[in-house]
């Protein structure tokens, strides 16, 4: 294989115990892949408000039916921005479409209602929350938040593991031309940001928290192609990134660069590398208070190649 020879002993501080390290570290077959700039969603220039659908925002009223018909709108014209002014948006599961820029200005939050009695359970599993599937020329933006609102979730699967599956905050599917930039994701029942088998997908600029001991609250958990995540800060009690390559055509092309990694599990590949994965840059980054720094790892008989990557510039404290 070309590229550095890893000592045993010096993967495993990597991986396990990273104390001060500022490392460059390089595991390839071949070159590194060049600079990519994923492709940006197009949004056509049209906005409607939420207030203007009958949002309420007090953070008590049930908004779900005046946010679902302002992104129907959109959607159905054509495409536009839906802004969500200040306030707090409590909501049941929303889904997202093609042509959408979901907008949130400072102070807005949508919160995601936790009340299991009428939480939709189909499948013997809690629905995920903000989900969009096969959708092109999507943005999620501002300086606004989704908070899971998980404490309640958490507790309750302290007391029954076998509790029906929790719900993940944010999840798109096959989805084409994507960015969310700006935003908070905090608190997700479970984990917070899902890109199963994304093209061309931009994640810049934005915050995650949960509680260190909350379980399962992955940050980001990434795959597809040309998937750029760029300037982030990300503090969870589980993997803050875990790129899960599973059985699609293509996984590669994917870059992590310039984030802040704060408590958690640091930067995972896997568990699931069944797909495979070739070229991914993972540089310029910083690790305070993880429990591991980057690690590669995987379930017999679910793993694939891991082909170029290139690990560089990273500071662990």
């Amino acid at each position: 294989m070309a590229g550095m020879t890893i000592p045993r002993a010096l993967l495993l501080f990597l991986l396990l115990s990273p104390s001060l390290l500022t490392a460059s570290l390089t595991v390839t077959n071949d070159a590194a892949s060049p600079d990519f700039q994923p492709a940006q969603p197009v949004i056509p220039a049209k906005t409607v408000n939420v207030r203007d659908q009958g949002a309420v925002g007090d953070g008590t009223a049930n908004d779900t039916s005046a946010l679902q018909k302002s992104i129907d709108s959109v959607v159905a014209s054509g495409g536009g921005r839906v802004l969500v002014p200040a306030g707090n948006y409590l909501t049941f599961p929303l889904k997202l479409g093609s042509g959408l820029d979901l907008h949130l200005e400072k102070g807005a939050t949508l919160l995601l209602a936790d009340d299991r009695k009428t939480y939709p359970l189909p499948d013997k599993r809690y629905q995920d929350a903000f989900t969009a599937t096969d959708v092109h020329d999507l943005r999620i933006s501002g300086e606004g938040a989704i908070d899971g609102q998980g404490a309640s979730w958490w507790a309750e699967f302290e007391a029954n593991k076998s509790m029906p599956h929790r719900p993940n905050l944010v999840v798109l599917k096959k989805c084409q031309r994507v960015a969310i930039e700006g935003v908070t994701l905090r608190n997700s029942p479970m984990f917070h940001l899902i890109l199963n088998d994304a093209t061309d997908a931009t994640i810049r600029g934005i915050t995650i928290t949960a509680p260190s001991n909350a379980h399962n609250t992955d940050g980001i958990d990434p795959s597809g192609s040309n998937i750029l995540i760029t300037a982030c800060k990300i503090d969870t009690g589980d993997d803050d990134i875990a790129i899960k390559p599973g059985k699609t055509k293509s996984n590669k092309n994917i870059r992590v660069s310039n984030c802040a990694f704060l408590r958690g599990h640091g930067l995972s590949v896997g568990s699931g590398t069944s797909g495979g994965l070739e070229h991914l840059r993972v540089s310029d980054c910083t690790f305070e208070g993880t429990d591991a720094g980057i690690r590669i790892k995987t379930s017999r008989g679910a793993g694939g190649l891991l082909r170029d990557a290139v690990y560089e510039n990273l500071a662990m404290k």
